[in-house]
């Protein structure tokens, strides 16, 4: 059964980075991220819901690796301001965070993933003057 898993994640991983570059937006992000909140409460997800729960971990991993990177650059560099200043945490705090202002701002959910990732961290987790 993992094997199939492993196979069936793989197929979509090739799949989007073979496919043209569309951003996904926050009905999509949602939807994959729920998966992950389900799977963190106890719950069994099927095979599409696995395939949407990596792909938010992915996605909110990324994200995060980028920011950290840039956080650094851009503070070094240009010594401005972060828009936000993230806690040493697991993404899965990130992922509720995420959830949870995507949940609080469904009028928002047509625009891109990226715009509304940085929208609930830069709400929750605001840089301190």
């Amino acid at each position: 059964m993992r094997v199939l898993y492993l196979t069936l994640l793989a197929i979509f991983l090739l799949s989007v980075f073979t496919s043209a570059y569309a951003e996904f937006d926050g009905n999509e992000l949602l939807r994959h991220c729920n998966s992950v909140i389900k799977q963190e409460n106890g719950g069994t997800l099927s095979t599409t819901e696995l395939v949407g729960a990596a792909y938010c971990n992915g996605y909110i991993a990324g994200f995060l690796d980028s920011h950290s990177i840039d956080s650094y650059v851009f503070e070094k560099y240009t010594q401005k301001k972060l828009l936000y200043c993230l806690p040493n945490s697991k993404i899965i705090q990130f992922v509720r965070v995420i959830v949870k202002y995507l949940n609080e701002h469904q009028e928002k959910l047509h625009n891109g993933a990226r715009m509304l990732v940085m929208d609930a961290l830069n709400e929750a987790f605001p840089c301190k003057e």
